[in-house]
């Protein structure tokens, strides 16, 4: 038994609260337990003295000293800071690290799905751009904002495009240590996310690229899974349930079967949003514009947090 100690990168940034500096939190990767520790906040930290561009973060015993930026602290003295990278630490035989090197690459992206979904912003990693330094956003080339107060950003150029949304993130949004916990626990786990999750993140990937019609479809079997795995609470007999979604076989039908149920639908506006939009995509090759497709998939993600809130797969 040997012990091993790595660099991991996320692909998007971790934005933590001050309490999670330093902290350690387990996950297992490939069957074997696997310690993942945070950098910290130095004791001595004074923005002045720290060099950004670096990363003003740090690891015990300073390893991998200038080689490797851990991320970067965006406030003080609140401590808001945001995780680039971070060491991970784990006993076993040497036959074990080719199983861990096989398998870290899919643990990696259970944690950019976890990430997602627990930020609420389900745009998927691989369509990320260069990150605002000390914000939340993102700019694709040169974007020129307008700061009206300390929160808001209003763009002003390219009125042709979309509008990019900047936010600075608040203590509320960044990883606490239950939080992260969590995560990382949820990342070890066997159980897969929740089809209706990673079919929700895949859309979203979809529209970013501007593959609008795949987005909605792809958005409207999300919803369809989501409404059965609510549905399906309801019946105790699982011959009774197969014979009722036999007769509801259509995203239409599925919502029809919620209301005969007396299942709340919280989205007034289903069927124009949802329904017609993913129907016509997938029934008459009608490609929806990009705001139809963002009204539709926001629209799929509120039922799929309502219908679905078990995150992996029970």
């Amino acid at each position: 038994m040997n012990s091993y100690i790595g660099v991991i990168e996320f692909d998007k940034p971790l934005c933590c609260q001050k309490e999670v500096s330093g902290k350690h939190f387990n996950t297992r990767i490939a069957g074997t337990n696997v310690l993942i520790i945070f950098p910290s906040i130095p004791d001595n930290y004074n923005p002045d003295t720290y060099n950004i561009k670096n990363g003003d973060l740090v690891v015990p015993r300073d390893l991998f000293k200038g080689q490797v930026s851990w991320g970067m602290v965006h406030s003080w003295p609140e401590g808001l800071f945001s995780v680039n990278r971070a060491l991970c630490s784990f006993l076993a035989e040497d036959e074990c690290v080719d199983a861990i090197y096989s398998e870290f690459r899919r643990w990696k992206e259970k944690i950019n799905y976890l990430h997602l979904i627990e930020t609420g912003n389900y745009i998927h990693p691989q369509q990320k751009h260069s990150a605002i330094l000390r914000g939340g956003g993102f700019y694709d080339g040169l974007q020129l904002f307008q700061v009206t107060d300390s929160k808001t950003l209003h763009h002003m150029i390219n009125p042709h495009s979309e509008t990019i949304q900047v936010h600075f993130f608040q203590s509320g949004e960044a990883y606490s240590i239950d939080k992260a916990t969590n995560l990382f626990s949820n990342a070890g786990n066997s159980k897969e996310i929740a089809l209706a999750y990673e079919l929700l993140i895949t859309a979203y990937q979809a529209m970013e690229r501007h593959d609008f019609r795949s987005a909605v479809i792809l958005g409207g079997s999300a919803v369809e899974k989501a409404i059965l795995n609510r549905i399906a609470k309801e019946f105790s007999c699982t011959e009774a349930y197969e014979a009722e979604r036999e007769k509801h076989r259509m995203l239409g039908g599925k919502f029809r079967w919620l209301s005969e149920l007396n299942i709340n639908i919280p989205i007034t506006n289903y069927k124009t949003s949802i329904v017609d939009v993913r129907n016509a995509a997938t029934h008459d090759g009608i490609r929806p514009d990009l705001s139809t497709t963002r009204t539709c998939l926001e629209n799929c993600k509120k039922l799929i947090e309502i219908y679905q809130p078990e995150v992996l797969e029970q």
